[in-house]
């Protein structure tokens, strides 16, 4: 990874072309380095960025950035309502927003950060550790659905931290591909109550985030069959970020930061954005928390 202080130097060079005379004939004006501004971030991955904005802190001293942690649904409402200057969400637009964009007539600038995963997550006693893509989808549409090669009696609860996040929307726009869930699930308001639904009774599964369960031992995660894009099968895997980046795990989900206004020299938010979608350090911190960097070499190294 190459020094953050010079890659970030680099980056806002390329992307701006400014110059040093042009600064100084600014400085009493927000620019990418210096300024006040609140992102609203997805709650979901809030804390998994923790890391990442402490180095984008200690390497700007004058910018005085807020991530201010809220559910998917109100970081893309208040986006849309031009209330929010910036937000950072672990999912792509719902069908209902992506009308909505249409309609408004000009995109809100984005920048992929990373590819974090959808992740079905359960007590290590389940009888099962494998599911396929079909048996998912049947399961959460409520349709029928063979229990008995998933060693169950009754069709298992799913676990959601409620219809607004971003693991739900995930339901919608990765697994389901625009339909709506229509099973029975419990809905909580945080991952972290969800995680406790799940610990409460055998039989349910939870619905997360591969950030947030990489290193909670208390749960094992479902490994999915699949078919891919071309039709080919395949085969379950271990859930992790290597086999993500191979196409080889049916559900990334994107980690996007939009912006409201469009990308400026002068707006904190477009040096957010960039720093922690370039900066060698920030980019790192995605792969730390074993999901896939957006701009980062990837060195595979998986063991059963």
């Amino acid at each position: 990874m190459r020094n953050s202080l010079s890659l970030l130097a680099a980056i806002l060079i390329a992307v701006f072309g400014t110059s040093c005379s042009n600064e100084e004939a600014r400085q009493d004006h927000e620019t990418v380095l210096s300024g006040t501004a609140t992102i609203l971030v997805d709650s979901a991955i809030h804390d998994m960025l923790r890391a990442s904005k402490a180095i984008y802190d200690s390497l700007t001293p004058k910018a005085h950035v807020t991530f201010k942690p809220v559910d998917a649904r109100t970081a893309t409402s208040e986006l849309f309502a031009t209330n929010a200057r910036g937000i950072i969400v672990a999912r792509d637009l719902l069908p209902d927003e992506q009308t909505a964009l249409k309609s408004r007539g000009a995109d809100f600038p984005r920048t992929l950060l990373a590819t974090d995963a959808l992740v079905f997550y359960t007590l290590r006693s389940f009888p099962t550790d494998t599911l396929n893509d079909q048996q998912i989808k049947d399961l959460l549409k409520g349709g029928k659905v063979d229990l008995a090669p998933l060693r169950l009696s009754t069709p298992p609860v799913f676990v959601v931290p409620g219809v607004n996040s971003s693991v739900y929307g995930n339901l919608v726009n990765v697994v389901l591909h625009g339909q709506m869930p229509t099973a029975r699930m419990i809905e909580t308001t945080l991952h972290s109550a969800a995680r406790e639904a799940v610990l409460a009774q055998p039989g349910r599964i939870g619905v997360g985030l591969l950030s947030q369960l990489v290193r909670d031992t208390a749960f094992k995660m479902l490994r999915i069959g699949f078919n891919d894009t071309s039709g080919a099968r395949v085969y379950p895997q271990h859930v992790h970020q290597g086999y993500v980046v191979q196409g080889m795990y049916p559900y990334p989900v994107p980690i996007y930061m939009m912006l409201k206004d469009a990308v400026s020299q002068y707006s904190i938010p477009t040096g957010i954005m960039q720093f922690l979608a370039r900066d060698g350090k920030a980019q790192r911190t995605f792969l730390d928390a074993g999901i896939v960097p957006a701009h980062a070499k990837i060195e595979l190294n998986i063991t059963e």
